[in-house]
Protein backbone atom coordinates (compact mmCIF):
# COMPACT_ATOMS: atom_id res chain seq x y z
CA UNK A 1 0.00 0.00 0.00
CA UNK A 2 1.16 3.49 -0.81
CA UNK A 3 -0.07 6.93 0.19
CA UNK A 4 -0.12 9.66 -2.44
CA UNK A 5 -1.69 13.07 -2.81
CA UNK A 6 -3.80 13.45 -5.96
CA UNK A 7 -5.45 16.43 -7.56
CA UNK A 8 -9.20 16.00 -8.03
CA UNK A 9 -11.29 17.31 -10.94
CA UNK A 10 -12.11 20.48 -9.01
CA UNK A 11 -8.39 21.12 -8.38
CA UNK A 12 -8.29 20.22 -4.69
CA UNK A 13 -5.72 17.80 -3.32
CA UNK A 14 -6.69 14.63 -1.45
CA UNK A 15 -4.72 11.85 0.18
CA UNK A 16 -5.27 8.42 -1.38
CA UNK A 17 -4.06 5.03 -0.19
CA UNK A 18 -3.66 2.71 -3.15
CA UNK A 19 -2.35 -0.66 -4.18
CA UNK A 20 -2.23 -2.78 -7.34
CA UNK A 21 -3.44 -6.38 -7.39
CA UNK A 22 -2.36 -8.68 -10.21
CA UNK A 23 -4.77 -10.89 -12.16
CA UNK A 24 -2.95 -13.98 -13.43
CA UNK A 25 -3.53 -15.87 -16.66
CA UNK A 26 -3.71 -19.63 -17.09
CA UNK A 27 0.04 -19.98 -17.41
CA UNK A 28 0.77 -17.87 -14.30
CA UNK A 29 1.61 -14.70 -16.15
CA UNK A 30 0.24 -11.35 -14.98
CA UNK A 31 -2.57 -10.38 -17.36
CA UNK A 32 -3.93 -7.32 -15.60
CA UNK A 33 -3.20 -5.04 -12.67
CA UNK A 34 -6.29 -3.97 -10.80
CA UNK A 35 -5.86 -0.69 -8.90
CA UNK A 36 -7.53 -0.31 -5.53
CA UNK A 37 -7.67 2.93 -3.60
CA UNK A 38 -9.49 4.88 -0.96
CA UNK A 39 -9.49 8.41 0.38
CA UNK A 40 -7.60 8.70 3.66
CA UNK A 41 -7.97 12.41 4.42
CA UNK A 42 -9.29 11.78 7.94
CA UNK A 43 -6.41 9.47 8.79
CA UNK A 44 -3.82 11.92 7.46
CA UNK A 45 -5.43 14.79 9.36
CA UNK A 46 -5.31 12.70 12.55
CA UNK A 47 -1.64 11.83 11.89
CA UNK A 48 -0.72 15.50 11.51
CA UNK A 49 -2.65 16.38 14.68
CA UNK A 50 -0.80 13.66 16.58
CA UNK A 51 2.55 14.96 15.33
CA UNK A 52 1.59 18.48 16.40
CA UNK A 53 0.38 17.28 19.80
CA UNK A 54 3.58 15.28 20.32
CA UNK A 55 5.69 18.35 19.57
CA UNK A 56 3.61 20.41 22.00
CA UNK A 57 3.93 17.70 24.64
CA UNK A 58 7.69 17.49 24.13
CA UNK A 59 8.01 21.26 24.49
CA UNK A 60 5.85 21.26 27.63
CA UNK A 61 7.92 18.42 29.15
CA UNK A 62 11.14 20.34 28.50
CA UNK A 63 9.66 23.42 30.21
CA UNK A 64 8.55 21.31 33.19
CA UNK A 65 11.99 19.74 33.49
CA UNK A 66 13.59 23.20 33.48
CA UNK A 67 11.14 24.40 36.17
CA UNK A 68 11.89 21.30 38.26
CA UNK A 69 15.62 22.08 38.07
CA UNK A 70 14.93 25.69 39.08
CA UNK A 71 12.85 24.53 42.05
CA UNK A 72 15.56 22.09 43.06
CA UNK A 73 18.16 24.90 43.05
CA UNK A 74 15.83 27.21 44.96
CA UNK A 75 15.19 24.54 47.57
CA UNK A 76 18.93 23.96 47.95
CA UNK A 77 19.61 27.69 48.38
CA UNK A 78 16.77 27.98 50.91
CA UNK A 79 18.16 25.07 52.93
CA UNK A 80 21.65 26.57 52.90
CA UNK A 81 20.29 29.97 53.93
CA UNK A 82 18.28 28.50 56.82
CA UNK A 83 21.25 26.45 57.99
CA UNK A 84 23.48 29.54 57.96
CA UNK A 85 20.88 31.72 59.65
CA UNK A 86 20.27 29.09 62.30
CA UNK A 87 23.98 29.00 63.05
CA UNK A 88 24.25 32.82 63.10
CA UNK A 89 21.30 33.13 65.48
CA UNK A 90 22.37 30.26 67.69
CA UNK A 91 25.97 31.45 68.26
CA UNK A 92 25.17 34.85 69.86
CA UNK A 93 22.30 33.40 71.91
CA UNK A 94 24.58 30.68 73.23
CA UNK A 95 27.15 33.31 74.21
CA UNK A 96 24.45 35.35 75.93
CA UNK A 97 23.23 32.25 77.77
CA UNK A 98 26.76 31.49 79.00
CA UNK A 99 27.23 35.10 80.04
CA UNK A 100 23.99 35.05 82.08
CA UNK A 101 24.86 31.67 83.57
CA UNK A 102 28.35 32.83 84.44
CA UNK A 103 27.05 36.09 85.94
CA UNK A 104 24.39 34.34 87.99
CA UNK A 105 26.97 31.99 89.48
CA UNK A 106 28.94 34.83 90.99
Amino acid sequence: MHDIKLKTADGSLVWIEYSMHPIYGEEGEVKYLVPEGRVIEDRKRAEYQMIEMNETLKSTNEKLENKALELEKTSKYKSEFLANMSHELRTPSEQFTYLVWFTCRK
